[in-house]
């Protein structure tokens, strides 16, 4: 599947469109910041989202959802179960912390759980609930193409924060270590903040998975 990266400058979140190119079919991966955006780069895909994936329930990669729904994208919203209460409720998603306002948005039409494929046409992402940043956290592992979704899981040379409500390090390390480094040394590593990756080498120079 081919994919493609927009940053919000704002909070340096990286949201993603993921198109099968059979029959342009998309996910949108943490919709942040301005929805027009987003929405310019879907038609210049020729893309037709068939679902939001949220890695989370923080603001920062949330934000765009009411102005995607004010476009008209009628994708539901698909975030794990155990995360989603932080769309409904401000303090949860720590957005009067983020951007000094509370924002709450609708329930998720489909709640996720470890193992769930999502399908776009004939391409597949897979959920791998990784807890530890939020409890309900997750990454979508696209196996045919070789890359990881990674949210705010493990970035290059860092992983995510724990000490949010609901954050466990060492939960965190574990979902890494279980989850993520028995992928691929070749999968690509697209994260939610900061540069791309590959697994390999972060299993070789993160300081955080140093002895994992």
């Amino acid at each position: 599947m081919l994919h493609c990266m927009l940053t919000n400058p704002a909070y340096d979140i990286n949201s993603y469109i993921v198109v099968d190119e059979a029959t342009r079919q998309a996910a949108l991966i943490d919709p942040s910041g301005d929805a027009a955006r987003l929405c310019a780069r879907l038609a210049a895909m020729r893309a037709e989202p068939t679902c939001i994936l949220l890695t989370h329930g923080h603001y920062d990669h949330i934000s765009a959802l009411d102005g995607l729904k004010a476009r008209g994208v009628q994708a539901p919203v698909c975030i794990h179960a155990r995360d989603a209460g932080m769309l409904t409720d401000a303090g949860l998603n720590l957005s009067p912390w983020l951007c000094g306002q509370a924002h709450t948005y609708p329930a998720a039409e489909r709640l996720l759980q470890d193992g769930d494929t999502i399908r776009l046409g004939e391409g597949a992402l897979t959920v791998l609930h990784t807890p530890g940043h939020t409890p309900g956290g997750v990454c979508y592992y696209d196996a045919a193409g070789n890359a990881l979704f990674s949210g705010d899981t493990l970035f290059d040379g860092a992983v995510g924060r724990s000490d949010f409500p609901g954050g466990d390090h060492g939960a965190l390390i574990t979902s890494i270590a279980r989850k993520l480094l028995a992928l691929p040394d070749d999968t690509a590593l697209l994260p939610g903040h900061g540069g791309d990756s590959s697994l390999g080498v972060q299993r070789r120079v993160n300081p955080f998975l140093q002895g994992v």
